[in-house]
């Protein structure tokens, strides 16, 4: 799959990764669209990434193109639009079900 990577600040490089396999409870999709965000600026020129590298392109849409052994209400070929926050499931936000407020995430990219 073609990705625009994040190598460190200022080094962008656009690559041929490897096409993932989903796990269980995961679904893979074929990017149709993706947007450059105002927080991916700073983690592109600025050095603000938490690592590196790092894919760009946390905001997409697609279609499912192969889903796991334990998902339920994805279909392949569905269009989609996929939310990049990672939530820990474990704070006080998430067990309110706040999970875009979570105090230790993770995102896609």
């Amino acid at each position: 799959m073609k990705a625009v990577v994040v190598h460190g600040p200022g080094d962008i490089r656009c690559e041929n990764l490897p096409t993932p396999s989903p796990g269980p409870g995961e679904a893979l999709v074929a990017v149709k669209a993706a947007g450059i965000c105002s927080s991916d600026v700073p983690r592109a020129l600025g050095g603000a990434a938490y690592f590196y590298p790092i894919v760009m392109g946390h905001e997409l849409a697609g279609e499912v193109e192969e889903v796991g052994t334990e998902v339920n209400g994805a279909h392949i070929g569905e269009r989609v639009s996929v939310a990049p926050l990672l939530p820990c499931w474990q704070c006080e936000w998430c067990q309110r079900g706040r999970y875009s407020l979570c105090d230790d995430y993770d995102y896609l990219g």
